[in-house]
């Protein structure tokens, strides 16, 4: 039964996944200077960050799209409740006009980047115990209304496999847990 809820959720997901990649450019004009969407526009945004990531401006976007992070932000931690914490960044000061661009730019890439996981958390994640948790094998558990398969082995020397299908639950405590649907082949 967890497996049809799982197929039957994930092409829900898509769908939604679908509809963000055509509106995330509309939606980040929406975006406060803290990089936060209104409660209305809440499933479009990462539920664990912010639209402006630290991480991802310094050092995974593209090099011509990076700016000072630190220099207009800093940087903090908040619960969000269902035992997780979402990273949140505060204004030291105006973004400066001239900068509006990379600023847009790196909003909607991150969204493209983490498409639609409001959707994959809120509406079709579920809450799990890790008392449940059972270990099946190296890359695969089950919990009382989830399961998980991640798997990251290299397939030659130079591939190697990124495949996370279920959901993303944590091991050690009860949280929210986001329905995931990723099957690529990277680099090593």
């Amino acid at each position: 039964m967890i497996y049809l809820k799982y197929v039957i959720l994930a092409f829900c997901q898509l769908i939604c996944m679908a509809l963000c990649y055509l509106t995330n450019p509309f939606i980040v004009l929406f975006s406060d200077d803290e990089g936060e969407l209104p409660a209305f526009l809440k499933l479009w945004q990462t539920w664990d960050s912010a639209l402006d990531n630290r991480q991802y401006v310094l050092y995974d976007c593209q090099k011509w799209l990076s700016y000072d992070f630190d220099d207009y932000y800093d940087t903090a931690v908040m619960t969000i409740g269902h035992g997780r914490s979402k990273k949140i960044v505060l204004a030291k000061k105006p973004f400066p006009k001239r900068l509006w661009l990379k600023h847009y730019l790196n909003r909607v890439f991150w969204l493209y980047r983490n498409c639609g996981y409001g959707f994959a958390f809120y509406l079709f994640g579920v809450d799990t115990d890790p008392k449940t948790i059972r270990r099946k094998s190296e890359h695969y558990s089950t919990c009382s209304n989830a399961f998980r398969y991640k798997n990251d082995d290299p397939i030659n020397k130079y591939l190697k496999w990124c495949i996370y299908l279920g959901w993303k639950y944590d091991f050690s405590s009860p949280c929210r847990a986001m329905i995931a649907t990723r099957f690529t082949i990277h680099r090593r």
